[in-house]
């Protein structure tokens, strides 16, 4: 899948990464004042409320923000964006190594502490092994608080705890089949690079497996998770989020439903897909279609015509109709 709109994690998770290591109703800073009032969408504000409120659904898988870059906020030195999802498997990665190692070293019911380095900074974590098998399973729990941790590209701060495990196969490795659920719960968690930065604040229930080892599929939802990169902020919100990816072809597919409320488009909207997107490795979506509504039901519907070209059916006076089109592209969206 690609990784400019692809599948959140968060993020992401809240995809909420890298090799190093939550809000909501579990942790984390969620009191960031962004209007809650229904957007009033018109053909003069359909191009940026489109962009955004796509972008900060997609953001829950690349933790990207805003109408300026639908390709997300924090880019590696490679252009790839932060990715929620594949953060959350890293560090489910390793919770499994974590208690692989404290073999020996935890009895039925008791907590370990420790920490380990970073290539710079550190993380510390604390462990709960529910069945004392050595082995992150289903009951388990743990949590990792990041100091500055970096691997010399990337550097995270804040923290993080998984509650509600349920584990199926070899996750550490992984093999498949396998599949993992679990919720996280960001801490203020803070990805830094090449000047930007990005913070995920809230609670996302995340759902990773794969049959076959080849199309790995994903599930995300929640009921609050709040992102920030520089001066932009979106609250998502009620959101379902879907995603596959076949790992030998590059073809990803994404669905979302969302409430959205961002400084960036002044308040909040609505996405409902009506058509799932799909697109080819780093591609933009070559089809798929959404409806994004605001106040007194006026909306703005996304078409994708190909892997270049969008339109925007806009219907201001919420009659159902639409009563203007704007034919534009993904690059134009970006700008």
């Amino acid at each position: 899948m690609r990784d400019s709109v692809k599948f959140f994690l968060l993020a992401a998770i809240v995809t909420l990464i890298t090799a190093c290591g939550g809000g909501g109703s579990g942790g984390g800073d969620t009191t960031v004042a962004i209007s809650s009032t229904p957007v009033a969408i018109t053909p003069a504000n359909a191009e940026t409320v489109a962009a955004t409120t796509f972008d900060a659904a997609i953001g829950l898988d690349e933790a990207s923000l805003g109408a300026s870059s639908i390709v997300g906020a924090v880019t590696t030195t490679s252009n790839e964006p932060f990715d929620l999802t594949d953060f959350a498997q890293r560090q489910l990665q390793r919770g499994a190594r974590l208690f692989a190692e404290s073999s020996g070293a935890l009895a039925t019911g008791v907590i370990i502490s420790g920490s380990e380095p970073c290539s710079s900074g550190s993380f510390s974590y604390t462990l709960d092994d529910a069945d004392n098998n050595s082995a992150l399973s289903t009951g388990d729990s743990f949590s990792l608080q990041f100091n500055s941790c970096s691997d010399g590209t990337t550097t995270i701060n804040g923290g993080l705890s998984l509650t509600g495990v349920i584990v199926s196969g070899d996750i550490e490795t992984p093999v498949a089949p396998y599949s993992v659920q679990a919720t996280f719960s960001f801490n203020n968690l803070s990805v830094s690079e090449s000047g930007e930065t990005a913070t995920v604040a809230g609670s996302i229930t995340i759902n990773l497996g794969s049959t076959d080892g080849v199309t790995l599929t994903s599930q995300l939802s929640g009921s609050s998770v709040l992102l920030t990169a520089g001066a932009d902020s979106a609250r998502i919100s009620n959101f379902n989020f879907s995603a596959s990816e076949n790992l030998n072809t590059g073809a990803w597919t994404i669905s979302v439903d969302a409430t959205i409320d961002s400084n960036i488009q002044g308040g909040r909207t609505v996405l409902v897909t009506i058509t799932p997107f799909e697109g080819f490795d780093f591609d933009d979506p070559y089809t798929g279609e959404a409806l994004i509504t605001g106040a007194n039901n006026s909306s703005v519907r996304i078409i994708v015509l190909d892997a270049v070209n969008v339109r925007l059916e806009v219907d201001e006076d919420g009659d159902g109709t639409a009563e203007t089109t704007i034919d534009t592209t993904w690059a134009q969206l970006r700008s």
